[in-house]
């Protein structure tokens, strides 16, 4: 990545501000509401044109091993790296530690100053009538979750906050559910779209995988995520994981996700079981997992 397209990611980080360092004039800094995410040094004496970016320790230590370009600082600090733009970091990678290292800044800021920058987005993934019983692939608990959906969709459009309603639609040969066309591969009533909300057909569980949705995400200034829907093992699970390494904040809502039973070496697996671990895994570094008793805005009928 050369410095120019670097400056223009750090600059498309919303209200990003560019500046020369107060402490050296051979330093440009970038800051998002006054605090510095990204130390850009653009003409250094060894021609290596480096950034010094926030990141969390245990990112760092992994980044780190896997890469020449990244380094530590002089007091070899886990907590922010040193990345070399024209080495061995792929660009998707150092566009994305961009993000990262704003969101870690924006962290730390005093909760009214953090209210003030963040936006949020609701993204509902795959609740379809295949998933219901009834329909082709019905899933444990789906009625239940679709209603806990259901009231977080009428939150966010009470404070009229972007939308997005993720539909899957199976093209593979041999596909038994989701079919285009078919009642089954529309989105729940209980959740249906209504004018002016984003729909977004996808053909993979990673809802970001051929899709317009990051495009859109980054259009309406999203910052923060919050996510519900099915399955939690398979398109859950991809696009959380995804839209964190996008550099997103995401909150997943665990019971407005439903899943099924799975088996392995002919061993069953119940669903309760599965949407434990997978919700467990997630919970680790990937989101923040919460129940829709948990988010003060939302009641159930």
């Amino acid at each position: 990545m050369n410095i120019e397209q670097f400056r223009e990611h750090c600059l498309a980080v919303r209200g990003a501000v560019e500046a020369v360092s107060l402490q050296t004039s051979k330093m440009l800094t970038y800051k998002v509401m006054g605090k510095v995410f990204v130390y850009l040094e653009p003409e250094p004496e060894d021609g290596a044109v480096r950034a010094y970016m926030k990141c969390q320790p245990e990112r760092s230590v992994e980044l780190r091993e896997r890469s020449d370009g990244i380094n530590p600082d002089t007091f070899k600090t886990l907590m922010w790296n040193w990345i070399t733009l024209e080495s061995d970091v792929p660009d998707e990678l150092i566009e994305e530690l961009v993000r990262h290292s704003a969101d870690e800044v924006i962290k730390k800021l005093p909760k009214k100053k953090q209210e003030e920058y963040r936006k949020e987005a609701l993204i509902i993934i795959d609740i379809q009538n295949d998933y219901f019983e009834g329909g082709a692939n019905p899933l444990v608990g789906s009625l239940e979750a679709s209603l806990r959906a259901k009231a977080l969709l009428e939150d966010f459009r009470a404070r009229a906050l972007p939308v997005v309603h993720i539909r899957h639609l199976s093209t593979r040969p041999g596909s038994t559910f989701f079919i285009p066309g078919t009642h089954g591969a529309e989105i729940n009533e209980n959740v249906a779209p209504v004018v002016g909300e984003k729909v977004i057909e996808k053909n993979f569980p990673n809802s970001f995988r051929d899709t317009d949705l990051l495009d859109y995400l980054h259009s309406e200034d999203i910052t923060d995520i919050v996510i519900c829907g099915m399955m939690t093992h398979m398109c859950v699970d991809a696009t959380v994981r995804a839209a964190k390494d996008f550099g997103f904040s995401c909150t997943v809502i665990g019971d407005a996700c439903a899943t099924k039973d799975l088996e392995i070496g002919g061993r069953m697996v119940a669903a309760a079981d599965v949407q434990m671990a997978f919700l467990a895994a997630l919970s680790y570094f990937y989101a923040t997992v919460k129940t829709s008793v948990m988010m003060p805005k939302v009641a159930l009928e």
